[in-house]
């Protein structure tokens, strides 16, 4: 079977995978927006093999790329068929998107602890702040249609254990 894997993001993505009955490490190193095919035939064991290995890393299947997918590292894969530049580009959305939601999520964390310390009594030093907040401010995206915005404020008020879902 033939493996085409494709990289979504928007740099040179190099890709490692240990392909079983192979004694060396396969490297490929594949451009912003292009694909490779994988330079040798593998039987089914290899490819479920190499499979494993990249969905362990967050490549996903060809199919699934118009959807909403967490945690997606920008690497799309097909068997037997090429990945038309179609489904990079959604993927490169989505990629964007998965970004876009790791960064909201650690702004948050940064508020939450910077709140925490404010509210800790054995602190040496008072602080005087009755809020922590953290702004993103407009920013053009990377899709022209979309001005990404968050905003975060936790007020004196709030309950001390706030947490987030990891």
């Amino acid at each position: 079977m033939k493996l085409f894997i494709a990289n979504s993001t928007r740099s040179r993505f190099v890709l490692n995978v240990r392909v079983p009955e192979i004694q060396k490490i396969m490297r490929l190193e594949i451009p912003s927006g292009h694909q490779c095919s994988f330079p040798i035939d593998m039987n089914q064991g290899q490819l479920d093999d190499v499979l494993k290995q990249l969905e362990r890393y967050g490549a996903r299947k060809r199919e699934s790329v118009h959807g909403k997918l967490q945690d997606f590292t920008g690497l799309v894969y097909s068997l037997d068929k090429p990945i038309s530049a179609d489904e990079i580009k959604a993927g490169n959305e989505q990629q964007l998107d998965a970004a876009q939601d790791r960064s909201v999520k650690q702004a948050t964390r940064s508020a939450l602890a910077a709140e925490l310390s404010f509210r800790d009594p054995k602190a040496k030093s008072k602080r005087s702040a009755k809020s922590v907040g953290v702004e993103v401010l407009k920013k053009e995206s990377a899709r022209s249609d979309e001005v990404p915005m968050m905003s975060l404020e936790i007020s004196e008020n709030g309950s001390q254990s706030a947490r987030l879902p990891m």
